[in-house]
């Protein structure tokens, strides 16, 4: 018993939704607010839904965590998989305003870059320079067991990371 008081309860989220009003309230929000094209394919709303019920989280166990990093500042670069193709060298950056791609990267995926929408905003970067967007692109990220559509603005910049 005592082990078991230790394991997080876990509920059904029908179940939930059932007993409580406070939550299906929540969740009648979040429906509401979120758009979709009507045209929406069955897998991408499965995708859409997957990214709600998935902890959006990178986490790692204390002995993951190399002795003398707990607390670093150094940036966190992962590998994933974008429609098969493996990309190394992805930085993570949860406190990012904006998901920059660059040209060059773009470049390299097997992407139908046709599908790159217009936007006309410029970004200024880090060196204080301003930059045109040349468009905006939504891309299936798979960082396993999930895959994420992930916005991107696209720029044409050398960037030191993927």
């Amino acid at each position: 018993m005592e082990q078991l008081h230790k394991q997080p309860a876990c509920i059904s989220v029908l179940a939930l939704l059932l007993s409580s009003e406070t939550h299906r309230n929540a969740l009648m929000k979040v429906l509401n607010e979120t758009y979709v094209t009507e045209d929406i394919s069955v897998n991408k709303l499965d995708r859409l839904v997957n990214n709600i019920t998935t902890d959006n989280f990178i986490f790692f166990n204390d002995d993951e965590i190399p002795h003398g990093e707990r607390g670093s500042t150094k940036a966190l670069h992962v590998t994933t998989r974008c429609k098969g193709y493996t990309l190394s060298g992805v930085l993570i950056d949860n406190g990012s305003a904006l998901n920059v791609l660059a040209l060059s990267t773009l470049n390299r995926l097997p992407l139908d870059s046709s599908h790159m929408k217009p936007c006309q905003n410029t970004v200024r970067a880090f060196d204080g320079t301003e930059r045109r967007v040349m468009g905006r692109i939504e891309i299936p990220l798979l960082i396993s067991p999930n895959t994420y559509e992930v916005d991107f603005l696209v720029i044409d910049i050398k960037p030191s990371y993927n």
